[in-house]
């Protein structure tokens, strides 16, 4: 399904959408560092940067047509409860809730989805109207049922108390869900402050970085694990200055404290320069977290509301951050903090007004709410048949130029689904029969298959269709929540397939003859058998991937296809030394004939440290770990896999570049020479 975010800010709904499988087509912001930050985290996603009044009912229509979901959180300060209490209408801010619908109105998509703070359910247009009523009728006018959820993110996995509802709008009434559920639901299950922190660089006030920062530790609790997203460091890590007065008064808060239990020697003063401590204090401010407890409601002002759960300074933009659920790999950009708008204009420096990181964080929705959202919409879309999902499969086939004889896994895959077996299978979340489980399936394989090779950018190119390549392998895994034990039960493991549209696209990008299929049979050995009337005779050797150049050998009238292995490729799932011990042998029989072919090994986990194995005397070229851990690992922790990492990924196809031009030059030499009789090896 296809998006388009409007109000998009810094991009929490479109993460959570993304990482549902939701493709986003288009997103407006106003805001210049919001804008900047969307940007840079979502590089393939148009975004316009505009007033969303500046676009005309003609414009919508050719840039966006054909979209089957309108998402976005207009702007809600005038419904907050944080402030003071508005009609609607009355404030600007909240009439754009009105340019929200025109768009609705002129793209009719299949839904719409509004998040907003709660205060709208109490919010109103003028005295007798609740804006609410008004928004539904609205969006009745234009043809939508509608259903409103009010959430609490800790439900979802978000580590926050944090309220909000929900409208999603529907052309069918049938297709609105009747619930959004998340998997946390109860505060007995809610992630607590201390699974949040612990991993992070201690740093005291004043100190930090916005670029990478290494890890204080290990991920130290499963959520930690989550948020990484492989990232090898954290951003947005710079605590603010404060004065020393200021720590001190941090220092006598209490955890789950706030300004209320402060000494009145290290309260607040007033600002006409009377030593006596301000009487009227807020529970509001400066609030220790609880590490026991869900953090409070993170809002666009938090760099100065609340006090890190055990060290003297406010939070960080990363720790507001991973409060909200974005991953420490989503980087945020524009200034720091707030500055004041009339300092800037009085000193012309308007170019700086915008939103800072904390701000972006706080308006943001929550990614893993906006992800259960996604996922509600998603589950109610129809399942495709069977032949659908085979037509699927085999047209993207046919358009990428792969066969699907070139593709085992894909093969295997239509193989299930065409089998007559249709019993049902209990998932995690109760009955749920074949077709349904297919479903889920087939989208994710076409999402790796519909990444778009990008040759300016190769590491995005790659850290995309890996992304997609592990959500598919995480379907089952682990795999007590799902009908089949493992991937291989559908034949094959899906690493070699990635490794080969990774090639094919790479290949034909360039206009290269070379082919690329899985499970190939390489001939490593051709000798003219002179005994039987001038025979070819072949020794071939089956590999996971393989990049060659089909010859065809002319003998006596005779002809012979004849594969040239250019690149060869062993996969493992699990790589031991007896497994090594026949890859060696195997290599050692190939580079007998065709010493030019490069030869890899890529594994997803070992049983050993391949950096202290000496393996290139055996001929194999270069041997990847491509989860970065050994096997023994993930029998200690059963469901804490790593995902495979992008740039070992990167880097075989970078291998395949650098040698495309010697591979070719090969190629023909190679052939030249089993035309004129002149075997090689023998």
């Amino acid at each position: 399904m296809k998006s388009l975010d409007l109000f998009a800010g810094a991009g929490g709904m479109t993460l959570g959408f993304k990482e549902a499988g939701i493709v986003s087509v288009g997103a407006i912001e106003i805001d210049r560092f919001a804008a900047e930050t969307f940007a840079y985290n979502f590089p393939e996603i148009p975004l316009y940067n505009r007033d969303i009044y500046s676009f005309s009912d003609e414009e919508i229509l050719e840039k966006f047509k054909g979209v089957d979901i309108i998402c976005g959180g207009p702007p809600c300060q005038g419904f907050s409860v944080a402030g003071p209490s508005q009609y609607g209408i009355i404030d600007k801010r909240n009439s754009l809730i009105m340019e929200f619908f025109r768009f609705i109105k002129v793209l009719k998509p299949k839904y719409c989805i509004l998040e907003n703070v709660k205060g709208i359910l109490n919010g109103k247009m003028n005295k007798k109207q609740k804006a609410l009523n008004t928004y539904r009728d609205e969006l009745q006018k234009i043809g939508y049922y509608t259903k409103v959820y009010v959430l609490q993110a800790a439900d979802f996995g978000v580590p926050q108390y944090r309220e909000r509802v929900v409208v999603i709008g529907a052309l069918d009434e049938s297709e609105i869900p009747d619930e959004i559920v998340g998997d946390y639901v109860g505060e007995e299950n809610w992630v607590k402050v201390k699974e949040v922190f612990g991993d992070l660089p201690d740093i005291n006030a004043g100190e930090g970085t916005n670029d990478l920062a290494k890890y204080k530790t290990a991920p130290m609790s499963e959520y930690q694990r989550y948020i990484r997203n492989g990232s090898t460091g954290v951003t947005n890590h710079v605590a603010m200055k404060h004065t020393k007065r200021l720590i001190q008064r941090f220092a006598q808060i209490p955890q789950g404290g706030s300004l209320l239990d402060v000494p009145a020697e290290f309260g607040q003063r007033q600002r006409n320069g009377n030593e006596l401590d301000v009487k009227k204090r807020y529970k509001t401010n400066n609030q220790r977290l609880h590490p026991d407890k869900v953090s409070n409601i993170i809002t666009a002002s938090f760099q100065s509301t609340f006090v890190h759960p055990y060290l003297n300074r406010n939070l960080t933009a990363r720790e507001g951050a991973r409060l909200q659920s974005f991953p420490d790999t989503f980087y945020f950009c524009g200034p720091r903090t707030l500055m004041s708008k009339s300092l800037l204009k009085r000193e012309n420096r308007e170019d700086e007004i915008g939103l800072s990181q904390y701000n972006q964080i706080g308006n943001a929705v929550p990614p893993r709410m906006a992800f259960a959202i996604a996922r509600a919409v998603l589950n109610m879309e129809k399942n495709m048949t069977y032949d659908e999902m085979i037509s699927a499969i085999e047209q993207v086939n046919t358009e990428q130029g792969m066969a699907i004889t070139a593709l085992p896994h894909c093969s295997n895959l239509l193989y299930q689904l065409n089998r007559k077996d249709t019993g049902q299978f209990i998932l995690q979340d109760g009955k749920k029969d074949k077709t349904s489980f297919f479903n889920i399936v087939v989208k994710a394989y076409l999402k790796i298959r519909l990444i778009s090779y990008d040759n300016n950018d190769l590491g995005e190119y790659i850290k995309k269709i890996t992304e997609a390549t592990n959500e598919y392998m995480n379907l089952f895994w682990p795999s007590k929540n799902n009908p089949f034990s493992h991937q291989s039960d559908f034949g094959s493991s899906i690493i070699p397939e990635m490794l080969c549209i990774i090639f094919n696209n790479i290949i034909r990008e360039k206009g290269i003859n070379l082919e690329v299929s899985a499970q190939k049979d390489l001939t490593i050995e051709c000798v003219f058998d002179f005994s039987n009337g001038g025979n070819v005779r072949f020794k071939n050797k089956r590999v996971d991937v393989a990049v060659f150049k089909n010859c065809r050998l002319t003998l006596d009238d005779k002809e012979n296809d004849f594969p040239i292995p250019l690149m060869a490729i062993e996969c493992k799932t699990n790589l031991d030394k007896n497994m090594l011990s026949g890859i060696e042998f195997s290599v050692s029989e190939l580079k007998k004939t065709f010493p030019e072919c490069c030869y890899l090994v890529v594994t997803e986990l070992s049983d050993f440290d391949i950096k202290k194995t000496n393996y290139a005397s055996s001929g194999i070229n270069e041997m990847y770990v491509l989860r970065k851990q050994k096997r023994a690992e993930t029998r200690r922790e059963p469901y804490s896999r790593f995902d495979i990492h992008y740039e070992l990924v990167k880097e075989i196809a970078e291998i395949l570049i650098k040698g495309l031009d010697d591979i070719e030059s090969n190629s023909d030499s190679l052939a030249q020479k089993m035309q004129t009789g002149k075997l090689i090896g023998r």
